[in-house]
């Protein structure tokens, strides 16, 4: 029987105990580094949250100012168009008097047709329901909202409107086949149709000086446009 060589040694693994803290400023120096290290971990955490953030905002905040611009249009022509309307529905004043006395106005309006409203809040409307809009800047959000809160009333009295102005065509059936119930009710439809024009108008300006502050751009009325919405001269005014 072979003698076996000798057995081999069992190699010893090494344990490093941490070492004992002997003072308060080794324990000190031990803490800082393990709150340091938890701290920038938060830190890139939220840095990066916030650039995923930033990016949402931008995005949403591209579509909802192009919303407001397209509002602002209708809100610009309405203020344009506001002296051309006052002549218009001073014609109407003395095209009704007319029929009210049993004489034959001068027809110098011949179409009667709604103004027309300002544009919808989908976008808003879709940004709010994601939630984007509670990282919006505070002042800025405070804004959009204003100018969001006004916009649903702006386009009921636009609708109004036009049924008013869609009342006032049966001058165009005068006098001989309107009663003095007629009348009456054409008289209510002028007032209505000051009074929205007034209300409008007012409003419209309040909508763009949010706007101005925003730093949206809206485009000016184009003078042609204009001319052939509000020529005074003309006998086939369109509104």
């Amino acid at each position: 029987m072979s003698d076996a060589g000798p057995a081999p040694e069992e190699q010893q693994v090494e344990f490093h105990k941490p070492k004992p803290v002997r003072n308060w400023r080794e324990f000190l120096k031990e803490y800082a580094i393990i709150v340091i290290g938890v701290l920038t971990a938060l830190a890139a955490e939220q840095a990066v949250e916030w650039l995923h953030w930033r990016s949402e905002v931008s995005i949403a905040r591209k579509s909802i100012f192009a919303e407001m611009a397209a509002a602002d249009d209708y809100f610009v022509r309405r203020i344009a168009d506001a002296p051309c309307i006052d002549r218009k529905l001073d014609r109407i004043a003395e095209m009704i008097s007319a029929v009210a006395a049993g004489t034959q106005p001068q027809m110098l309006v011949t179409h009667f047709n709604g103004l027309g409203a300002p544009a919808g809040d989908s976008d808003w409307q879709a940004e709010r329901s994601s939630q984007i809009l509670t990282h919006f800047p505070r002042d800025e959000l405070a804004l959009m909202s204003r100018y969001y809160a006004n916009l649903p009333t702006l386009v009921d009295w636009g609708l109004q409107e036009a049924n008013v102005w869609e009342g006032l065509a049966v001058l165009q059936d005068a006098p001989q086949k309107l009663s003095q119930s007629d009348v009456a009710q054409l008289r209510t439809n002028y007032h209505l149709a000051r009074r929205f024009a007034y209300i409008i108008v007012s409003n419209a300006k309040r909508q763009l000086a949010i706007s101005d502050r925003l730093g949206i751009k809206y485009p000016a009325p184009k003078p042609d446009q204009q001319d052939g919405r509000c020529n005074a001269n003309s006998t086939q005014t369109k509104f």
